[in-house]
């Protein structure tokens, strides 16, 4: 994005830069889609030689982080994070005398920030997205682990404590998976009731059950079905064109108080109070507007999900022969949510593939028993 400069007849703004905002939506691609580290999505930029903003040629693996996790792209900027302060200077020895003091901006409390809406680049549920897997790349990553390999890696979670599950050797060097809580220990905290699970025999129980279902479409049809949730009243098409001309007066009401704030009329502390209220409506009228979307999308989605499940299926059917552990791990990873663990039974949330552009996240159960 740029930065348009206040004038005398229009307020600072930002306004897309569409080479730029191309170039990010390909880093959420890869990294939502693919599934990508934003160590190999900054090895790709810099294989294709993208430069960044300041025309470097080299991308850095935390500047990509932190675009990644920055909410701007969603269409919310926010005003006043930081202030000045006096920086603080250690004297070490040796160092001489004392400098003259000077200023650094440091961050604000975040409730004193203030949210601005600026155009969209991204939508909210592919940043949702993306940050859910940046935190997975975080969990499933190799220097976690460099002894064993555990295919379920970063999927298993504890059906007690709903904590990740982590793989255990132990001095038997029989692999297991356990609930984390069980080696980060506390003396306040009760011990996890959960049982340890033979990596094997869980690994072999979860690839069986998800490449079983991979190889009949139909069956994948019918646990997505039942899984939804109709709902008998259907929203008029007026009330989401209401909702949407109530959006655009909030935003144009939310940028008269900008102005306002920046011509002096009113001060900080009445335009955060302002600022507030009218985010809060909008977040209201946003999750009525979400919800129309949803049921709208689900119906549509009804109609050509038995096609898209078996074409994806197709696709990945030649994997599923004699897979390497990387290809089943990465089968899993695209196909997997979670592995929920409960003694003798696992519950098998799955990510149903609903696009031929990347998968959607949709989740059903499905239970199979095992034993330790």
């Amino acid at each position: 994005m740029l930065y348009l400069p206040q004038t005398e007849t229009c307020p600072g703004r930002l306004v897309i830069n569409e080479a730029e905002a191309e170039v990010v939506r390909q880093m959420f691609r890869w990294l939502v889609d693919e599934q990508l580290s934003t160590y190999h999505v900054t090895q790709r930029l810099n294989e294709a030689g993208i430069r960044t903003r300041q025309g470097n040629p080299r991308w850095a693996g935390g500047y990509v982080t932190n675009l990644l996790r920055n909410p701007v792209y969603t269409g919310t900027y926010y005003y006043n994070r930081r202030k000045q302060a006096k920086a603080q200077r250690r004297n070490l020895p040796g160092a001489g005398p004392a400098k003259k003091p000077q200023s650094s901006r440091v961050w604000r409390a975040k409730e004193e920030w203030i949210a601005v809406p600026v155009p969209a680049i991204i939508e909210q549920e592919t940043w949702e997205m993306a940050r859910h897997q940046l935190q997975l790349n975080r969990e499933r990553a190799p220097r976690n682990n460099k002894v064993h390999d555990y295919l379920l890696k970063g999927l298993a979670v504890c059906g007690y404590c709903q904590l990740r599950m982590v793989g255990h050797a132990g001095t038997a060097r029989r692999r297991r998976y356990l609930c984390s809580r069980k080696e980060s220990l506390h003396g306040s905290l009760q011990p996890c009731p959960g049982r340890t699970v033979l990596a094997d025999t869980l690994e072999e129980v979860v690839w069986q059950s998800v490449s079983a279902l991979l190889r009949d479409p139909p069956l994948l049809v019918e646990h997505y079905q039942l899984r939804q949730v109709q709902d008998p009243s259907t929203p008029e098409q007026h009330e989401q064109q209401r909702l949407h001309r109530k959006l655009i007066a909030l935003q144009r009401e939310e940028q008269r108080l900008i102005d306002a704030y920046q011509a002096g009329v009113i001060d900080l502390a009445d335009l955060k109070v302002r600022c507030e209220r009218i985010a809060e409506e909008r977040m209201r009228m946003e999750a009525r507007l979400a919800a129309l979307k949803q049921q709208q999308e689900e119906t549509e989605r009804q109609v050509s999900l038995t096609a898209t499940l078996e074409e994806f299926c197709q696709n990945i059917r030649a994997a599923l022969a004699t897979p390497s552990f990387a290809t089943k791990q990465r089968i899993l990873r695209l196909v997997v949510d979670q592995i929920v663990v409960a003694d003798e039974q696992i519950t098998i949330k799955h990510v149903i593939p609903l696009s031929d552009v990347r998968l959607q996240r949709q989740h059903y159960t499905a239970a199979t028993p095992t034993t330790d």
